[in-house]
């Protein structure tokens, strides 16, 4: 057994959180037991029989845990199967909500609906609303992040092939620019080098917001996409 094979299971009784299940065995003889959780099941009741049988997909060998929603739909089930992280991919938008964009993909059975965009995979901008980026119908590409079966959805960016701001600046470290003050905090304020670049100037006297200063680009870091810039020696105040 591996994780993600489809068996063939028959329910054999219950428990508060699962259904107890028997899995057919590679010979003639029965298989291990395993359990499936109410969640898993076609429907959110957990709804099954004692002797009934159908198509389940392992999700844990120890325990033996099992999903059967990850083969409710076969035709969406072969669908997903047949992507790979990392592919590109378009389809239509069909919903927009504050908390993502739901996606008809191209090549998916008809209304199965198994694109999905969190929304920091939209842009690399800063966005107040996702209405910013997409509407309803609007035709989009993207590369696959994941692909989950038991959810039958498909995370998708639209960043991932738009070229990543921060990385020109990875470069620049040591470099004077002049930029506008865009934010005060207790701490120091945020600098915009560019439209969607931001850079922290710590340990200041909080400048008025829109106060264009001269600064030089002390530290980037990529993994935590932050970016540090310093006032020019000249320009710290004395001692």
């Amino acid at each position: 057994m591996r994780i993600g094979e489809t068996v063939t299971v028959t329910v054999t009784g219950f428990e508060p959180r699962n259904i107890l299940v028997q899995l057919d065995g590679p010979g003639p003889g029965p298989g291990p037991a395993g359990r499936i959780p109410h969640s898993e099941m076609f429907d959110a009741a957990g709804t099954a029989t004692i002797g009934q049988t159908f198509e389940a997909e392992t999700i844990s060998l120890d325990p033996i845990m099992l999903s059967a929603r990850a083969c409710a739909n076969p035709a969406v089930r072969a669908f997903l199967l047949s992507l790979r992280r990392g592919q590109i991919i378009s389809g239509t938008v069909t919903s927009v909500r504050n908390f993502g964009v739901f996606l008809a993909l191209d090549g998916e059975p008809a209304e199965s609906e198994t694109g999905f965009i969190q929304v920091p995979e939209l842009t690399w901008s800063h966005i107040s609303s996702t209405t910013e980026v997409v509407e309803p119908g609007r035709r989009v590409t993207g590369k696959i992040l994941d692909i989950d079966t038991r959810r039958a959805q498909v995370s998708v960016s639209l960043k991932a092939l738009q070229p990543d701001p921060f990385l020109p600046y990875a470069t620049r470290v040591g470099e004077t620019l002049t930029a506008p003050v865009t934010k005060v905090v207790p701490f120091g304020s945020f600098i915009r080098l560019a439209p969607q670049v931001h850079a922290m100037l710590r340990g200041t006297d909080p400048y008025p917001i829109g106060t264009e200063l001269t600064v030089t680009i002390a530290e980037v870091d990529l993994r935590r996409r932050r970016i540090r810039v310093e006032l020019p020696v000249d320009d710290h105040p004395e001692a």
